[in-house]
């Protein structure tokens, strides 16, 4: 699908929260978490070499990751301050990612969930996702129904909201199953939308089903009109 680069938005729910890390991240700073590294049913482990099994249709090839990404791996696990191995870690995945995003998120998603990992491969989808849309949503798509899908794609639609909010409302109705991270969604594009485009926020929640969702959308509506007219006074 088509999108046109636009700048981004801020979302004020985890989804915002979880684009703020990836940002974090990215410039070097970390939230940590304490976990143990798990076994990764994505990757093999033999005489040190680690190989990422990539799925192109019907085949599966296997791909090594970069030796730089392999030795700053060995590094942190070295590292005896489960922070400070945290930290490095989630370097070595994010200078992998800028070379291959779809390889380094298939890694930390294919851990055993912990905080940190959780967090990781969160990060490492939006990185996905801003650099390929379309295969991170064939990925989601494939996934079978549980938290991890809701969660991924409650991070697709925060990407597309950044270009195309009619997109992003089209993931979170039309995919996601009803749940909270379905609503934390859908709140999320009413927000943005509702600054950009009153009219189109409010017809697109004027065909919500009765019931909680449908009025805590219209509150958020509200909400956010109060906010552009208060902002406009102050100016």
């Amino acid at each position: 699908m088509p999108m046109n680069p636009r700048p981004p938005c801020a979302c004020r729910s985890r989804f915002y929260y979880y684009g703020a890390a990836m940002a974090c991240a990215a410039a070097g700073c970390w939230i940590a978490f304490r976990d143990p590294a798990p076994a990764n049913p994505f990757s093999i482990e033999t005489s040190g070499e680690i190989v990422v099994r990539r799925e192109r249709g019907d085949r599966t090839t296997e791909e090594s990751p970069e030796p730089e990404f392999l030795r700053a791996m060995e590094q942190a696990d070295r590292s005896v301050n489960p922070d400070d191995r945290d930290a490095a870690r989630m370097n070595a995945l994010i200078a992998w990612s800028e070379r291959d995003a779809r390889a380094a998120f298939l890694y930390a998603f294919g851990r055993r969930p912990t905080p940190s990992i959780t967090y990781q491969r969160d990060v490492l989808f939006q990185r996905w996702a801003a650099a390929d849309f379309e295969g991170a949503e064939d990925f989601t798509d494939r996934l079978p129904a549980g938290d991890a899908r809701e969660t991924l794609l409650g991070l697709l639609a925060m990407e597309a909201l950044r270009i195309d909010p009619g997109q992003a409302a089209a993931i979170a109705m039309g995919h996601m199953s009803p749940g909270e991270s379905q609503t934390e969604a859908v709140i999320s594009i009413v927000h943005q939308w509702a600054i950009k485009d009153h009219a189109a926020a409010s017809a697109w929640v004027a065909g919500f089903p009765t019931g909680d969702l449908l009025e805590r959308a219209e509150r958020e509506i509200a909400g956010a009109v109060q906010a552009v007219v208060t902002e406009k006074e102050q100016k």
